[in-house]
């Protein structure tokens, strides 16, 4: 258990237990083996960290993770600064924005959907096994390492000459997968549907293809460089000009994974909802994660012209984590 100052990502650890599977009594620990000394080596460490992870990962019934190279050499320039700042050695923060920017993952291709950060140091006598060990003590070790969803890491490990003690930084990485329209709509109408019923509402119905297109191109020319509010603002002005009576309502949500989104209360009581669904995927401007978006289009019999716009408040739509909304009329005849 870590205790975090005010404003802090991290903190000092306040307490550890030693929790065992069941009520036998157990009266000696033993700490687990580490590998051979001469593999605390900056040529031969990271490697050799991986394959020790991989070995707990697949007695934990994981795949095996891979090392990203780019990451790794940042994470080695990073660790002296790291454990330095942690050590109270200068401004303590310092470790704060080393975490962030291992967590970021700038230098990975494909996008990240979330990192991990932990670190640890041990007998340097140990090896590369013996502190992934050190590290496996810690759940940010655990999260870092044997997450199912981690398929990177970024390794940074510190030696000081004459020292017995070694250090690690490990970043580890969950990819973005991009997920397929059709299945990210339906598993979002799922979610919406099954919150309705908790509330004693009745299901919503779709508004029907065409609208579903319209938000789908949306979707699309935002994964192309758009931005959100641009593109809702568009979708919302073609669709309150092909609905019939009244005007449109869209939301754009977005979180780590859809089956997270949370929908508002106004979509999930309204009596009578007709929706029109797109997903997509969506990373927010200067930021380094990439999150899977929903587009929710519905018709809204009383909008008027922006109303609920959250622009007019002086905060631009979904630059802090959303959703963003806008209602439009349509035009008089």
């Amino acid at each position: 258990m870590v205790a975090l100052p005010p404003g802090r990502l991290l903190g000092p650890v306040v307490l550890r237990a030693l929790i065992r599977p069941s009520d036998a009594p157990v009266e000696v620990w033993r700490r687990p083996a580490g590998d051979d000394a001469d593999a605390i080596d900056p040529g031969r460490f990271a490697p050799r960290f991986t394959a020790a992870v991989n070995q707990v990962r697949k007695l934990a019934g994981r795949s095996s993770v891979s090392l990203s190279d780019v990451e790794s050499r940042r994470a080695a320039q990073l660790a002296g600064h790291y454990f330095a700042a942690a050590a109270g050695m200068g401004d303590p923060t310092a470790a704060d924005r080393v975490a962030l920017g291992m967590m970021a993952g700038w230098g990975l291709a494909g996008g990240v959907s979330r990192g991990h950060f932990s670190a640890a140091h041990a007998s340097s006598e140990r090896g590369p096994a013996g502190l992934v060990a050190a590290m496996m003590l810690r759940p940010s070790g655990r999260l870092a390492m044997v997450s199912d969803k981690v398929r990177t890491l970024a390794v940074g490990p510190l030696f000081v000459s004459g020292a017995p003690v070694a250090g690690v930084i490990v970043a580890g990485y969950e990819p973005f997968t991009a997920v397929d329209s059709e299945q990210g709509r339906q598993q979002v109408m799922e979610l919406l549907q099954a919150a309705r019923a908790a509330a004693g509402v009745g299901p919503a119905r779709r508004l029907g293809e065409e609208f579903d297109a319209m938000a789908e191109e949306a979707a699309r020319a935002v994964e192309g460089g758009g931005t959100v509010d641009d593109e809702l603002e568009g979708l919302l002005f073609r669709a309150a000009h092909a609905v019939m009576g009244g005007g449109v309502r869209g939301l754009a949500l977005y979180a780590a994974d859809l089956a997270d989104l949370e929908l508002p209360e106004d979509v999930v009581r309204r009596p009578q909802l007709e929706i029109a669904v797109a997903v997509g995927a969506y990373r927010p401007p200067r930021h380094p994660w990439t999150s899977p978006i929903a587009y929710l289009l519905y018709v809204e019999p009383d909008a008027g012209t922006f109303a609920g716009n959250p622009s007019a408040a002086g905060q631009p739509p979904c630059s802090g984590g959303g959703p963003c909304e806008i209602a439009i009329a349509p035009e008089s005849p």
